[in-house]
């Protein structure tokens, strides 16, 4: 499997699934989805664009990257978790308690369709390499 940048690896508010960043412009983003599928663009002014990379979430002092919670769910797998706010507990124990439980699921949803795709050891954030801008 290949090498995963989360900087490259987006969201896109109102759209399902992940998408993987090819080129950006002023105008907007040229995307793929993550399993494939053909290339999308989406525009600066029409949608909010997320890298999963710039993602962080409150602890109870300081903050964590979401690529340092996919380390830990990497480690222990969530198999048919009935009580999310248990589970991050046990992998991240100084997580916020207020984070909702909605965001704690979309955090699962990324990361079971980046497993499809990638290995998590394989995870870097590099904010520069090599982007291609037009």
């Amino acid at each position: 499997m290949a090498k995963i940048n989360l900087q490259k690896i987006v969201n896109v508010k109102g759209k399902q699934g992940l998408f993987h960043l090819n080129v950006y412009n002023p105008k907007g983003y040229h995307l793929q989805p993550l399993g494939g599928g053909p290339v999308v663009f989406i525009a600066n002014e029409r949608d909010k664009v997320l890298a999963l990379g710039n993602v962080d979430f409150k602890l109870t002092d300081g903050t964590i990257n979401l690529m340092d919670i996919f380390i830990q769910m990497d480690k222990n797998p969530p198999q048919n978790v009935l009580d999310l706010r248990s589970y991050f507990h046990s992998i991240i124990p100084d997580l916020d308690a207020t984070i909702p439980e909605s965001q704690l699921r979309k955090v699962v949803s990324w990361f079971s369709l980046i497993k499809e795709e990638y290995e998590i050891k394989e995870m870097v954030n590099e904010e520069d390499d090599g982007l291609m801008i037009t």
